[in-house]
């Protein structure tokens, strides 16, 4: 397992115990108290100056399954992206893919969000652009059913499931991958 990955799990993992290792105030470690104090995506605190939300709202988690969903898709998928780019590669479009995520949430989703599935999303939009550029259909409708099938879940009733984030996330990817590929294309750069 590459150590980019291990990493991101790692770090996910310990921001997610660090409430019931701290104590934010009165409230429970799951409060929207202890949240906010983490800096989840709120656009009045992104509007107030406070961009960097638009990171740290990727390492946090609403639950432990939220967190083992998350933690499971980058465990299956960073691995297989980070041949192609390398490491400097992979952390462009994780990060890159976090970021546009957010972004995407902040101009479309009023409410306050986190989670890293947008940086997971942008994972699987470097899969699509892999899936194009190899010319490989089959790789490209399995991708293309993982994303319906999550965006589908993610606007059923009752979800709680940021879809801008998602695809922002998606969008992102699929973008720093397509520069990727056409600088390694063009300059035979490749990044490490």
């Amino acid at each position: 397992m590459p150590i980019i990955v291990i990493a991101l799990i790692v770090i996910n993992v310990i921001v997610f115990v660090i409430p019931y290792l701290i104590r934010f105030g009165p409230t429970t470690a799951q409060s929207i108290l202890t949240f906010q104090q983490l800096g989840w995506k709120s656009n009045v605190a992104i509007r107030d100056g406070e961009y960097y939300r638009l990171v740290t709202s990727a390492f946090l988690h609403g639950d432990i399954l939220h967190l083992f969903f998350n933690m499971y898709s980058l465990w299956a998928i960073g691995p297989s992206i980070l041949p192609l780019f390398g490491s400097t590669g992979f952390a462009l479009i994780y990060f890159g893919s976090a970021i546009g995520g957010s972004l995407a949430s902040f101009i479309l989703n009023p409410s306050p969000s986190l989670g890293a599935s947008g940086a997971v999303f942008g994972l699987i939009g470097a899969y699509v652009v892999v899936a194009l550029v190899s010319r490989n259909p089959s790789l490209l409708a399995n991708i293309g059913f993982i994303i319906a099938l999550n965006l589908v879940i993610g606007f059923l009733p009752g979800s709680n499931i940021d879809n801008s984030g998602h695809i922002g996330g998606l969008v992102a990817g699929i973008g720093i991958t397509l520069i990727l590929v056409i600088l390694q294309s063009q300059t035979g750069l490749r990044l490490r």
